[in-house]
């Protein structure tokens, strides 16, 4: 009686488990499985009993994997790890696993015994973890980029407009430098997105027209593919307007043909781009992340080496890539997904080994029924003024530029490539500059170490920080640390001189004994 109630114990318990039990022959037929296998599954104890494990195979282990677990349970007596399974409904379920043989009293094996737990929740809340720390790198590595990509980026910009100015309108000189200073602004706005992706924030976004803005990346990598690689484009039908960020956009267009470039790099090839519209109803087998209605649909086709399917589960994971040294970070794909995914949109991949891939991208159409109106702007004088400006900057080549700007609107400029040398001289004559103009990163004193010392010995001086990177200092913080005026990098003409400008006159307005005149 003993013994009877403590099998009916155990069998209540294996019954009542949370975890999946469930009971095999030594030929591997299944004879038992408890509630939690039927709940865990989706297979009902009539459906599973006389077959065998193999129906949950998930596909996902070689067999190899295999071997090792029927080593281990020949051999040490047991099997632990963790396994992918798929459920009735061929969803993937992750669990812990513990697999056992069942003796006799002649030691002999009898039977084996299976004990799984789901934890498919807690590694989803382990890569998403995972993500984080990644994209946390992610965003240190784009915030030292952003500074130097700025940098670099400010006196291309600023002797542009300078050289602007010099130039004949209407000469082919003109015409290059206008394409150069087109490339610098989406540079520019490149790193702005580059950014915005590691920190996962959101962008201004407008109704655009997705057509002008895939022609001009097309235009734009025409340059760098070779003749063995060609391009059909077919961007002449009408689509619906898309709620989206021109830039974002340009970048993801960017992206895809880069890609697809890059799997014929080799051998040549065909490069589609199409842009349709397609309406999506509920139970579209491949858009089931989407709610239904207008889409704009982008494909892009090549007939390259195609994507291995064990690697289409991987391909929109940061710096994960099949590309040789030297042709991608691994970045592209995650940027696309992060944008597509932002804008309520989906993607979709279409791939055969040694064939090509068709990548199409669904974007849902905008309510707006025409792009919004901008307020015509005639051009408005840049402002400028005679007072006596501190320029520092740790990099020569801005400060030779913005030294040349300053002085082109009128300032008289006492420049310095070192923070401390700034710094002295000021002590030197405190009352002799009427504005502080400094780099906010730079090596010994940074632009806020500065300005504070600067106040302690002039507190109405004003100061206009410089920075390449915004999470350092930004317009809402500047004001709390009492700086007059904030300008990103890269630097344009007339927001160096409008900020000079405001900042000066809102000290003058100040202290009206000051001679605020002198502004222009």
């Amino acid at each position: 009686k003993q013994s009877e109630a403590e099998r009916d114990r155990l069998v209540a318990a294996i019954h009542q488990a949370a975890e999946v039990v469930f009971v095999t022959g030594i030929d591997g037929v299944i004879q038992y499985v408890n509630p939690a296998f039927e709940r865990v599954t989706g297979y009902s104890r009539q459906e599973i009993l006389g077959q065998k494990p193999n129906i949950l195979k998930s596909g996902e282990h070689d067999q190899k994997f295999y071997q090792g677990m029927w080593h281990s349970l020949q051999n040490l007596g047991t099997w632990q790890g963790r396994i992918h399974n798929r459920q009735k409904n061929g969803r993937i379920f992750i669990a812990d696993a513990t697999f056992s043989p069942v003796l006799n009293d002649s030691g002999e094996v009898i039977n084996y015994v299976a004990v799984m737990r789901d934890i498919s929740k807690e590694v989803n809340l382990e890569n998403r973890l995972k993500q984080a720390y990644k994209m946390e790198a992610i965003g240190t590595l784009a915030g030292g980029i952003a500074h130097d990509f700025n940098n670099i980026l400010t006196p291309l910009i600023g002797y542009g407009e300078l050289l602007r100015e010099v130039i004949e309108p209407e000469s082919v000189g003109s015409k290059f430098l206008e394409e150069m200073q087109r490339a610098s602004l989406r540079l520019k706005d490149l790193v702005k997105q580059i950014l915005a992706f590691s920190r996962q924030s959101e962008q201004k976004v407008q109704p655009i027209k997705l057509n002008p803005l895939v022609k001009e990346a097309l235009r734009l990598v025409r340059s760098m593919i070779p003749a063995t690689i060609e391009i059909q484009a077919d961007l002449n039908r009408e689509v619906g307007l898309v709620n989206a960020n021109p830039t974002q956009i340009h970048q993801m267009v960017m992206n895809l043909v880069t890609n697809a470039f890059h799997a014929m790099q080799d051998t040549g090839g065909v490069l589609t781009v199409e842009l349709s519209e397609r309406e999506i109803g509920d139970g579209c087998e491949h858009y089931v992340d989407v709610a239904p209605g207008n889409y704009t649909c982008l494909r892009v086709r090549d007939t390259g080496v195609g994507i291995e399917k064990e690697h289409l589960d991987k391909i929109f994971d940061p710096y994960f890539t099949t590309k040789a040294e030297g042709r991608g970070t691994g970045l592209g794909l995650s940027v696309v997904h992060g944008i597509v995914k932002g804008y309520g949109g989906d993607i979709h991949i279409d791939t055969e080994p040694g064939k090509g891939t068709t990548i199409c991208v669904l974007l849902p159409v905008s309510e707006a029924e025409s792009l919004p109106e901008e307020a015509e702007k005639g051009p408005e004088e840049i402002p400028g003024g005679r007072e006596r400006i501190m320029l520092v900057d740790d990099d020569p080549s801005i400060v030779r530029m913005l030294s040349r700007m300053l002085t082109q609107l009128g300032y008289q400029v006492s420049a310095f490539t070192s923070s401390p040398e700034a710094l002295a001289g000021f002590e030197n004559e405190p009352a002799h500059y009427q504005l502080i103009l400094t780099d906010m990163t730079m090596p010994k004193m940074t632009g806020i170490q500065l300005a504070e010392k600067v106040r302690e010995l002039n507190p109405m001086v004003p100061v206009v920080i410089c920075t390449g990177y915004s999470d350092q200092i930004d317009e809402e913080t500047w004001q709390s640390r009492d700086i007059q005026g904030f300008i990103m990098k890269p630097i344009f003409h007339r927001d160096v001189a409008e900020t000079v400008r405001r900042a000066l006159d809102k000290v003058a307005e100040k202290q009206p004994e000051v001679a605020s005149g002198e502004g222009r």
